[in-house]
């Protein structure tokens, strides 16, 4: 069994982005938002549909890169011990989202998928942040027109695993390029704040971008849809089509951005912030226990499935977290559920807790200090 590190220091500004998330996720599922469209702005509350998701997919990959050394790229002596944190995170995690589905809610759990991305990100983890890039790229252009053209064909009716990976809410080519952007992106030095507000400008760029060519292509699709149909038309949706959760390549450029843009925002709030924001860090640094504890709620409140949507209970929900979560911080290094996933995830490495992480600026480090070893980075169902 290997000693305890020093104690790690804590990047607020992941936090302040992982709170924004689960406030989306809380909202698609017991809000009244509409479908979002950039030209309406009675509509944009409904920006949380689909952007939440992605966003978790994102800080998966920089929490993940954290948890593995950070911008120094994992030397080969060292992987079987960071393998097997993550596989012992992952499995928790998994397991958690199974018996998240005994529940019976109407929302579609993503912690067994979740933890699948524990696994499928380990060969990954020397990878040089540009490799990561280029085969996220590679995943995210070719691999939604790929698997629509494959399910179009008809040889997946009987394929339920093929279906877990590829179909429904969370398909694989689309978070596991996110995972491995974010991967990339905590390979850097990406607290300095010159990087912080070039995600910022660049990521709503694209993102405003990404939303005027697919407000322009979609009438298109559905004209060829209409006229052609077949293969063409299933690849022209995987490729241009930015409906949340649709699973296109648009949909990953433009929330992919979007995600870029709100971390770099989140990144960018000052120090002296920190106190006054302090429930809001408190909710991000607590997000397996959010998800999984509002989703209990749920089924307590409205067994059978179904869900208020209203936004007064999207409200009450968001401050009875911001009022919960730092109460609980208070007393404890971690969230109740954060606590079991790290500690398991050190048992199968050989490892035991360390102290609890201080607290740093949203973009600073303090010189020698270590990044915090995040826990179980947000896995939850926007």
């Amino acid at each position: 069994m290997t000693a305890a590190a020093p104690a790690p220091t804590r990047i607020l500004g992941l936090d302040y982005a992982r709170a924004f998330a689960i406030f989306g996720m809380v909202g698609a599922h017991l809000g009244n938002a509409p479908a979002f469209v950039l030209t309406d702005p009675s509509t944009w509350d409904g920006i949380i549909h689909g952007n939440s998701s992605i966003l978790f997919g994102l800080l998966a990959g920089v929490s993940i890169a954290i948890m593995t050394g950070g911008p120094r790229i994992p030397q080969p002596h060292e992987l079987p011990t960071l393998r097997l944190g993550l596989l012992g995170r992952g499995g928790v995690i998994f397991a958690i989202g199974l018996l998240l589905e005994l529940l019976g809610t109407s929302v579609a759990i993503i912690l067994t998928f979740y933890g699948l991305l524990y696994l499928l990100v380990l060969p990954m983890l020397r990878m040089r942040p540009a490799a990561l890039v280029a085969l996220a790229v590679g995943i995210g252009v070719v691999g939604p027109a790929a698997v629509s053209t494959i399910y179009s064909l008809g040889y997946l009716i009987y394929a339920p695993g093929f279906d877990m990976l590829f179909g429904g809410m969370y398909p694989l080519t689309t978070w596991f390029p996110l995972l491995l952007l974010g991967l990339a992106l905590g390979r850097v030095n990406f607290t300095k704040t010159l990087n912080a507000i070039t995600m910022l400008v660049f990521g709503f760029g694209v993102w405003l971008l990404s939303q005027g060519l697919g407000m322009l292509l979609t009438p298109v699709i559905e004209d060829v849809e209409l006229t052609t149909g077949g293969t063409t038309a299933t690849m022209l949706r995987a490729l241009a089509d930015i409906t949340p959760h649709g699973g296109g390549t648009l949909e990953l450029v433009g929330s992919g951005a979007f995600a870029f843009a709100l971390l770099g925002f989140c990144l960018l709030i000052p120090r002296a912030a920190a106190t006054v924001l302090r429930p809001l860090s408190a909710v991000g640094a607590m997000p397996l226990t959010t998800y999984t504890g509002h989703l209990i709620a749920l089924a307590l409140i409205w067994p059978g499935g179904e869900l208020p949507y209203s936004n007064a209970v999207w409200g009450i929900t968001v401050v009875t977290m911001l009022v919960v979560c730092p109460i609980w911080l208070r007393y404890a290094r971690r969230g109740p559920l954060e606590q079991v996933a790290a500690h398991v995830g050190l048992l199968a490495a050989g490892q035991r807790l360390v102290a609890r992480p201080a607290v740093v600026a949203a973009t600073e480090t303090p010189s020698g200090g270590a990044p915090s070893e995040e826990d179980a980075p947000p896995p939850v169902r926007e």
